[in-house]
């Protein structure tokens, strides 16, 4: 994304109130850019390459906690 990088645009959402779970990928990692992601809220922070499994479980992760949170209300 050339007008704004991932964690911005992130800031940007939970700022506005409409934070939603996030994985950012990344092919330029940085520590101090996972801390602040991991700090400011991102669900789970990747550097490129990463295993599909992992993806696949940060992707079901955030999905099977909403649907316990529904069960639950």
């Amino acid at each position: 994304m050339p007008e704004i990088a991932g964690l911005d645009l992130y800031e940007h959402l939970v700022a506005s109130g409409k934070a939603i779970p996030t994985i950012l990928l990344t092919a330029h990692p940085a520590a101090d850019h996972r801390v602040r992601a991991l700090r400011a809220g991102v669900s789970y922070y990747f550097s490129k390459l990463f295993s599909d499994s992992k993806l696949l479980a940060s992707i079901k992760s955030p999905l099977r906690s909403r649907m316990v949170h529904r069960r639950h209300s």
